[in-house]
């Protein structure tokens, strides 16, 4: 399993949106600088100080992925950051109440 893998599992955990951000944060201040440099120009800040920087991210880094069309070491790259935000942005929409939770289905 990897650390990226592992992350995603402690995130289900989280508690509350706190907990989630914090996870985040502890994630992208493992990122080494050289691997950082190697993503895409508009893939490099990874500031996530809330919850919908968060979502915002997850989004963001999920249209770099499916855009990018270079080195196979940067695609990875690029596939592992996006999963991850989007493994946080799917618990921070479990965590939120409202019709679009997936605790609350809106077709219920």
């Amino acid at each position: 399993m990897t650390t990226a893998e592992r992350l995603r599992g402690s995130l289900q955990q989280a508690r509350n949106e706190d907990e989630v951000v914090a996870t985040l944060q502890q994630y992208v201040g493992s990122w080494l600088p050289s691997d950082l440099e190697k993503l895409p120009d508009g893939c490099r800040d990874l500031a996530c100080p809330d919850a919908d920087a968060i979502l915002a991210l997850a989004v963001h880094l999920t249209t770099c992925e499916l855009k990018y069309h270079g080195g196979s070491e940067t695609a990875e790259l690029l596939q592992e950051l996006a999963r991850t935000f989007v493994a946080a942005a799917v618990r921070i929409g479990q965590l939120r109440p409202g019709p679009m939770s997936p605790l609350r289905p809106s077709f219920a």
